[in-house]
């Protein structure tokens, strides 16, 4: 492990913040066992309960970056979304037919 300067933190921070992510810490990595240290965020836009949180790898930190990792994890919280309401329907439909029956 290796020391994290409180400049380094700032920069990862600010280059959270600029791609509208909502910083949350890093995580230090090991070299002696080849582990990366990554810079932790979330989605601030998204409500507290369906948040998760995303990683990205120190050298590949841009504004950028955070701004693709959010939009990906986005449309995988709108598919899920769409799939639990499917599921939820299919399920409600079903109970109304056995209760018609």
């Amino acid at each position: 492990m290796y020391h994290i300067s409180p400049v380094h933190e700032m920069h990862w921070k600010l280059a959270v913040e600029t791609g509208g992510g909502l910083f949350r810490a890093v995580w230090k990595g090991d070299r002696t066992i080849g582990t990366k240290t990554l810079v932790l965020f979330d989605d601030g836009s998204v409500p507290k309960h369906s948040r998760s949180t995303m990683a990205i790898d120190i050298n590949e930190l841009t504004a950028d970056a955070v701004r693709s990792a959010i939009a990906a994890q986005r449309k995988v919280y709108e598919s899920f979304e769409v799939f639990a309401e499917k599921a939820c329907t299919r399920v409600l439909s079903q109970f109304a037919t056995a209760e018609a029956a």
